[in-house]
């Protein structure tokens, strides 16, 4: 559970309170680590799902923003 990176000294009291985070928040039967692992997944599809959505939207609004320009330029004349 505790992260380390390197070039990072941990001190002790964290080391401490990292420690009894995790024993604190251990899953303890296999239907808890089932929902776990599903929730997991779940989070992982919906950030997906958000970034594609993103990715979309930009397009999108680029595509509008083009068409727009067109259309001004269209109607301003010669």
């Amino acid at each position: 559970m505790i992260c380390l990176y390197l070039n990072e000294k941990i001190t002790f009291k964290r080391l401490k309170r990292l420690d009894r985070k995790s024993i604190y928040y251990a899953v303890d039967t296999k239907a808890q680590q089932t929902l776990q692992k599903h929730f997991k997944c779940q989070k992982a599809t919906q950030q997906h799902n958000r970034r594609t959505k993103k990715t979309l939207d930009q397009k999108n609004k680029k595509r509008y923003k083009l068409h727009q320009a067109k259309k001004t330029q269209k109607h301003k004349g010669h």
